[in-house]
């Protein structure tokens, strides 16, 4: 069953002419083309004739569009103008690179955002609170300044213990 609906026709979406601007590569050129319209298959482009007979001898051809780099392979073709020839090309390797974060972002592990977690407003939220009971005036009239003095001591004398013997 699914065999049959993967061979129904894709549904084809018309881009406007604003954001119609590709860049065809035939071999080590480049050229500026338009599509027509995109499915999930294929794209449909215009073309000048003037590289026609490039597109037409080349197996697999490179097209950037919309951020996306795509192998292509011409399917066919069909002129509707004296200069141009629209043609249609058939999806066959997807060369998108994916962008990885690099440095700060890449430490975490799971990357967030630093706005909007929850956590890490939380955290923010106690460490300000924990400094305000560690200043000298208000930790001193609540009676948590010298026990969290002797918290950090001991922490950072088991730390100076296990990693600097």
């Amino acid at each position: 069953m699914s065999y049959e609906l993967d061979r129904l026709g894709a549904y084809k979406c018309v881009v406007p002419a604003e954001n119609s601007a590709a860049e065809l590569r035939v071999g080590s050129k480049s050229y500026a083309v338009k599509v027509l319209d995109v499915s999930r298959t294929s794209f449909t482009i215009r073309v000048p004739n003037s590289i026609l007979k490039r597109v037409r001898g080349k197996s697999t051809l490179r097209l950037a569009f919309a951020s996306e780099l795509c192998e292509v392979a011409l399917d066919g073709e069909f002129t509707e103008l004296n200069d141009f020839t629209n043609i249609v090309l058939l999806r066959v390797k997807d060369l998108t690179q994916i962008k990885m974060p690099g440095g700060f972002q890449f430490s975490f592990g799971t990357m967030f955002s630093l706005n909007q977690d929850p956590t890490f407003l939380l955290c923010l939220m106690l460490a300000f609170i924990a400094a305000c009971f560690c200043l000298p005036g208000v930790g001193d009239q609540v009676g948590t300044a010298p026990k969290l003095s002797r918290a950090v001591n001991g922490a950072w004398s088991s730390f100076e213990k296990s990693y600097f013997p």
